[in-house]
């Protein structure tokens, strides 16, 4: 299920947008991270890479490559409170350079909340929000009930923002936002429509 969204997201970045890629947790945040890694190697790309734990294997954090003649980033976002290394791909810049962030929804609304949605703003920056134009939720059927009414409040969020950068910056050009498209992706989910 990894390969339809993985297009979507290469798509996404051929057609100069952006995407983001949200997991229900980090285990399976890493696992898809590891196939992405896996992905840059073998189209030539770099891939940037941390040991976290001296008993674990390296982490991904991001990679670069080209696919179908256009550059392809990704990049992991999964907090950096305990992780100097993902403390560094953040301010590096690394993050707001990327064409798809793969994270939980926790770290995509820690960005978009606290005090103001500026905070996500002030990480990704104003135009990688203006051109978020996929948002893909790995996993979907985990996100029902509770999980599910927070997941639909953060894409209310998320969409609000990118709305508030894309009027302020097109108030001189004009021009109609961009559409945000949801890609449910789940091995197991009964109905779409029950989403």
């Amino acid at each position: 299920k990894t390969r339809p969204y993985l297009f979507a997201c290469l798509r996404a970045a051929a057609e100069g947008g952006r995407a983001v890629v949200l997991f229900p947790m980090k285990a399976v945040l890493f696992e898809v991270a590891q196939a992405f890694a896996e992905m840059t190697r073998q189209c030539g790309g770099t891939e940037q890479t941390r040991v976290i734990d001296p008993r674990s294997r390296e982490r991904p954090y991001g990679g670069d490559f080209d696919a179908g003649g256009a550059s392809f980033r990704w990049g992991v976002c999964y907090g950096a409170e305990h992780d100097a290394g993902m403390r560094a791909v953040e301010q590096a810049g690394f993050l707001a350079e990327c064409n798809v962030l793969l994270c939980t929804p926790d770290k995509l609304g820690e960005n978009a909340g606290g005090s103001s949605s500026e905070q996500m703003v002030r990480r990704l920056g104003p135009r990688w929000l203006r051109d978020l134009t996929l948002l893909v939720i790995d996993e979907a059927h985990m996100f029902r009930g509770l999980p599910g009414l927070a997941l639909r409040l953060l894409i209310e969020r998320v969409r609000a923002v990118q709305l508030a950068v894309y009027a302020r910056e097109q108030r001189r050009a004009g021009g109609a936002p961009p559409a945000l498209r949801l890609f449910l992706a789940s091995a197991t989910l009964p109905a779409a429509e029950m989403f």
